[in-house]
């Protein structure tokens, strides 16, 4: 019986300890967006969710995350990004580099980008992971993260309105201190998710959307 119960309190505290790291504590709620944190399993840094309702159509959100060029447009940081190679209409590889503060490097990625949508549904969903070997060489004085992922999850909610949700898990690599990746991090969804409110007011994503989904 003794041994029957030292299991349970094991498990017990197992169970309570996996509970307690997949909680989401909010860290910024400003202007409509909603950030969250928790930490990762794994690694000493945390992953973040940023959460808002964009007023427009589901179809023209897709446009815009669709568009990898004009990423450096809204993504945070963002300076550069191109599709490497394209596997079919929901499934890309991704070269981008972001601008880090001075005096670190900057920092380049290659994901692999896969999505799934249910159109009929309203739900969207985008998946990109780093690639640890790919065909994009390393750059001079910037440093390559291997370690990366990212989600969107789109919810439409209204014919022009919906729920938005931005999830980032990144190693930024080299010596930068987990306290400061952290606090620099947890801006990242924020502006990002701002930056696309404004991104859907333009019209060619507008006029993209009606022509590929008929929407009015």
């Amino acid at each position: 019986m003794k041994n029957i119960l030292q299991v349970f309190a094991i498990l017990l505290f197992l169970f309570t300890s996996l509970f307690a790291q997949s909680q989401w504590r909010e860290v910024k709620n400003s202007n409509g967006v909603k950030v969250l944190t928790r930490p990762a399993e794994g690694s000493p840094l945390d992953e973040f969710k940023g959460i808002t309702i964009v007023d427009a159509p589901l179809e023209v959100i897709v446009e815009v995350i669709r568009d990898v060029d004009a990423q450096p447009e809204w993504m945070a940081d963002c300076i550069e990004a191109k599709v490497v190679k394209k596997f079919n209409d929901n499934d890309y590889m991704v070269y981008s580099m972001n601008r880090a503060p001075w005096p670190v490097s900057n920092r380049d990625v290659v994901v692999r980008s896969k999505g799934n949508a249910d159109m009929g549904k309203g739900t969207v969903s985008i998946i990109f992971t780093a690639m640890k070997d790919s065909s994009v060489p390393l750059r001079p004085g910037v440093v390559r993260m291997t370690d990366l992922l990212g989600q969107w999850h789109l919810k439409k909610i209204a014919p022009s309105k919906t729920e938005v949700v931005f999830i980032i898990r990144a190693n930024p690599a080299g010596n930068i201190p987990a306290s400061i990746a952290n606090m620099t991090s947890r801006e990242i969804p924020y502006r990002t998710l701002q930056n696309l409110k404004k991104m859907v007011k333009k019209e060619k994503y507008i006029n993209l959307a009606r022509e590929k989904y008929h929407i009015q």
